[in-house]
């Protein structure tokens, strides 16, 4: 299930990619925010920065944050249990994608 979810992580990211490879023209100086919001599966793999590393070999600037805490629900995130930040880093910056990632088993 481990390999599926990363699978599934990874394409999310080249579409992110993809996506905004057609607006880098119109927002050359301007970086890419995008926050990851899960548990593990986001973290262990370190899916923030493999994304970054294929933007940044794409010539694309992004910024990324997460709020991550394994074993965490979407729910969890929303309602700021289990120590997550999910809610402050939303209201920090105006993000231009937010990758969500919720339990699974």
């Amino acid at each position: 299930m481990k390999k599926k979810n990363t699978i599934v992580l990874l394409i999310i990211g080249v579409i992110c990619l993809t996506h905004t490879n057609s607006f880098t023209q119109e927002k050359q100086d301007e970086a890419i925010k995008v926050l990851f919001v899960g548990n593990s599966f986001t973290y262990f793999f370190n899916l923030p920065q493999v994304v970054s590393s294929m933007a940044e070999s794409q010539g694309i600037r992004i910024i990324t944050r997460q709020s991550t805490v394994g074993g965490s629900t979407l729910e969890q995130h929303w309602k700021e249990e289990r120590d997550t930040r999910t809610i402050k880093l939303l209201d920090s910056l105006k993000w231009d994608y937010v990758v969500l990632n919720n339990h699974s088993l």
